[in-house]
């Protein structure tokens, strides 16, 4: 049987009602999550794939063969993933490039 849940304050609190008996011995094993980094590379690099293939097309005279928002559908299924700090989006200047804080 697999449960998934999200840690609160030490206990794991459930996504669906838990079947299992009060007092029963579990395991549990924690689904790691890719740090904001991790997911920044990557996407940086896909990016920057983008852009070359997308130069090389246009220069041969042809159109890019696949809209950008199609080739980071991997990355914007899994945003909701991320440990992300709530202000992310207002701050993202600040948390990928040290630029100050917007209030």
């Amino acid at each position: 049987m697999e449960l998934t849940g999200i840690v609160s304050d030490g206990v794991v609190k459930f996504e669906e009602p838990c079947p299992v008996p009060n007092g029963t011995k579990v395991t549990v094993r924690v689904k790691e999550r890719a740090s904001a980094g991790v997911i920044s590379s990557a996407l940086t690099d896909c990016l920057q794939q983008c852009r070359e293939e997308a130069a090389a097309l246009v220069a041969a005279g042809g159109v890019p063969p696949t809209p950008l928002a199609e080739r980071l559908r991997d990355f914007i299924e899994h945003a909701g993933e991320l440990d992300l700090p709530a202000d992310a989006a207002t701050n993202v200047d600040h948390y990928l490039y040290g630029a100050p804080k917007k209030s």
